[in-house]
């Protein structure tokens, strides 16, 4: 391949591929997840919840910041204590085989009002609940030294339930000797750059391949955005290839771009028959292997960024350096998940109608011979070339339906947005302002650690 030549500052740097898992329940997946990174030769990321190392029967030992006493959105680790001493030796097993371990906090609820006071409670509790396994549990009261074969100041990366922060968050992170945080999300393209003090590791913003659906570079978000989060075996093999094309559309933006690193997050669930599980396996084959790649942990990110000047973090933003020429093969995939900028958008214009309207820099990419399709609670209702419907064309509703319209071109959806009706009687009701289709750019939902 050929590079451009000019005279830049700084060589090209190398596509870091940043591979993690939220969790840690499932000890199938503990061992699934480590074979397949020894025989790829890739270093993996484990962000772990705390309450999976506290047993059901000791759960009030857990206090959770706003709840209280033995509380958590994603359970406990049961009643084995075989299986939880299999855990511990699995967290071991992952960091013995150099890949990093990171906190997921507790709990899994919701932070984002939360005082720092609350949220240091959380840190302190993730390391209690972790390092303190044995003694906690109370199965094994004379062993007093550390069951793991790493201490609490390894772990220094950070990604919170639900992708939710707040300032207090980052102090708090900062205070107990944090260096990274994984919370955010950012474009494709960004370079991480510290914040206060913490390295920024941002999940990346996408759009599905191919399609107008919004979505984060986290299976969770696929899942919903693609089924809604509900199950859907008959289309597995449809998501799992639009998720693999999304990926290496993504990795293409950047590994013939500015090199921005390349995040992914999962969880250890297999969503619709595996799909996602299936799509990242297949990911990590086709990108992991190729030139000036490093599929490597975010410790590895880490110590590379530390290396960093700003001037250097800077040039690399820009791409300011000798870039691989793009084969006109691979372009497709590229522009094909780079995000829209576009609001679809669905209004009650009068007691009569509602409309949907289509805003921003890129509304005349749709093509006009577009249809839209209308759905209330998820069983369509209505076909129509035009983007406004009457009322009357509507069956009755509910006080909690839901009313969707999707853009389709040539049976594909480009567009779609939802929303909950609050129903005094069918002429009176109101259209409630929140997409529920922007929950696919937030966070991990608690049943995103139900197995």
């Amino acid at each position: 391949m050929t590079t451009n030549s000019f005279a830049v500052p700084v060589a090209r740097p190398p596509q870091y591929v940043l591979l993690a898992f939220d969790g840690s329940l499932n000890l199938d997946m503990w061992n699934e997840t480590l074979a397949f990174a020894k025989k790829n030769k890739v270093k993996l990321s484990y962000f772990l919840s705390g309450v999976y190392f506290l047993l059901n029967s000791n759960r009030l030992d857990y206090i959770e910041p706003s709840k209280g006493a033995g509380h958590s959105a994603i359970g406990f680790a049961g009643d084995s204590i075989n299986n939880l001493v299999n855990r511990v030796s699995f967290v071991n097993k992952a960091y013995d085989e150099g890949h990093t371990i990171g906190s997921h906090a507790n709990g899994h609820f919701d932070g984002t009002n939360w005082t720092l006071p609350q949220w240091d409670l959380e840190l302190k509790e993730f390391n209690h609940l972790l390092f303190d396994v044995y003694t906690q549990n109370g199965f094994d009261p004379l062993t007093k030294y550390n069951p793991y074969h790493f201490h609490s100041e390894q772990i220094v990366g950070f990604r919170a339930p639900l992708l939710a922060t707040n300032s207090n968050l980052y102090t708090a992170l900062r205070n107990n000797k944090f260096a990274y945080d994984t919370s955010q999300t950012a474009r494709m393209d960004y370079w991480p750059k510290k914040i206060k003090g913490l390295w920024n590791f941002p999940l990346a913003e996408l759009r599905i391949f191919d399609t107008g659906k919004q979505t984060l570079s986290m299976d969770y978000n696929f899942y919903f955005s693609q089924s809604g989060g509900n199950p859907d075996l008959e289309n597995m093999v449809k998501y799992r290839d639009e998720m693999l094309k999304t990926y290496i559309g993504y990795f293409y933006t950047n590994y013939y771009g500015n090199r921005a690193p390349i995040h992914i997050g999962h969880h250890f669930s297999k969503w619709n028959g595996g799909a996602y599980w299936q799509a990242f396996g297949q990911f990590v084959k086709y990108v992991c292997s190729k030139p000036e790649v490093k599929c490597v942990s975010y410790q590895s990110l880490l110590k590379f960024m530390n290396t960093l000047t700003p001037t250097m973090r800077n040039e690399y933003q820009k791409g300011n350096f000798p870039k691989l020429s793009i084969p006109p093969s691979k372009m497709g995939d590229v522009l094909a998940v780079a995000p829209i900028d576009v609001s679809f958008l669905m209004n009650k214009i009068n007691e009569e109608e509602i409309e949907l309207s289509i805003s921003g820099k890129q509304a005349n990419l749709f093509p006009k011979n577009s249809y839209y399709i209308w759905m209330l609670n998820d069983k369509e209702i209505l076909r129509s070339k035009y983007p406004r419907i009457k009322i009357s064309a509507i069956p009755k509703m509910g006080r909690k339906s839901k009313l969707s319209a999707i853009l389709k071109y040539k049976g594909r959806d480009l567009l779609k947005t939802s929303h909950m009706i609050s129903s005094i009687n069918f002429e009176n009701f109101i259209l409630l302002n929140e997409d529920l289709e922007k929950r696919a750019t937030l966070g991990d939902l608690p049943e995103a650690h139900h197995n």
